[in-house]
């Protein structure tokens, strides 16, 4: 985050978007997506409203107590959107699906957590996400997006309350009165994936990328579908970039112990690399295959993670 902004937002007891009049639109179960996040595959609006002037605290700190530890009060134009799952889909799934935008529309992160790190409880009177309820697992991210002069503060935030496979997205947007944002991904239908499954900008500027998961069966190292366009653009980036070798690899935390770990993880970096190689063409000595086993995992990313490290 720009000094400027955290400043702002650390000092300030309300951070002040813009003035307007109140207003409270009528909910809206069938609208659109906000122009800043696509809906998750499978994924049908339940409830949508929009306030103007309205002011919204959102969640800074884990639960402490039944009460969050941080909370942080902001102004502007209020939506808020709750998601449900027309088809069975995890936490995991979902949130990875959503957060993956934010990432790449370049989120400054305040505060993310995951199941038991988020804890179980409620905010003050004007909390605008509802009550977290951690028994069957959640995620939750709060961050800052900034377009120009266009400043947007959001909370999202995933969980199952009555079924861990039929998950539940609550987004809360806080942006300046009367701003209209440009639609990312433009001409991308809701529920569908991006142009492009990671930032190869971020790839060769910074040496490695976080691809997006999940990308295997579970407890398994076989591919899922879904992993297709993310090899189709590892192999286009590659071919477009022919003195580049990378190094695939996983990190995997499963319930099975160190050695388990470490055997999966390994047999998931090489199903990428042999896919690379047996349906894409990819010459083998550009690619290594790395196992982490349960090292490096970032705990909010889930139980597997896989990157991919341009080779020095």
């Amino acid at each position: 985050m720009r000094p400027v902004l955290w400043q702002a937002l650390i000092a300030a007891p309300l951070f002040l978007l813009t003035p307007g009049a109140l207003h409270a639109q009528r909910n809206v179960a069938n609208a659109g997506d906000h122009p800043l996040l696509r809906r998750a595959v499978g994924s049908e609006i339940a409830h949508r409203e929009v306030k103007t002037n309205h002011t919204c605290d959102l969640p800074t700190g884990a639960v402490e107590g039944n009460r969050f530890s941080h909370t942080r009060e902001f102004r502007g134009t209020v939506t808020t959107i709750t998601y449900t799952q027309k088809q069975g889909a995890s936490i995991g799934d979902v949130y990875r699906q959503l957060e993956q935008q934010l990432l790449d529309s370049g989120i400054r992160v305040f505060f993310k957590c995951k199941d038991g790190k988020c804890g179980e409880g409620t905010g003050p009177a004007n909390f605008c996400t509802p009550a977290w309820r951690g028994s069957n697992g959640q995620r939750q991210l709060t961050g800052e997006i900034q377009n120009g002069s266009r400043i947007a503060v959001l909370s999202l935030h995933v969980q199952a309350p009555e079924n861990r496979q039929r998950a539940v997205a609550h987004l809360t947007v806080v942006e300046a009165e009367g701003s209209t944002w440009p639609a990312l991904g433009a001409g991308v239908r809701p529920g569908t994936k991006p142009a492009t499954t990671f930032s190869t900008a971020t790839l060769l500027s910074t040496g490695k990328v976080m691809l997006p998961e999940p990308l295997f069966q579970l407890k398994s190292a076989s591919l899922r579908a879904e992993t297709d366009p993310v090899l189709a653009d590892i192999a286009r980036f590659l071919t477009q970039n022919p003195g580049v070798n990378v190094t695939v690899a996983n990190s995997t935390s499963t319930d099975g112990g160190w050695l388990r770990d470490i055997g999966l993880s390994r047999d998931r970096a090489l199903a990428i690399t042999t896919a690379l190689t047996t349906r894409y063409g990819i010459a083998a000595n550009r690619l290594k295959a790395q196992g982490n086993g349960g090292q490096n995992m970032d705990t909010v990313r889930g139980d597997s993670q896989t990157q991919l490290i341009v080779d020095k």
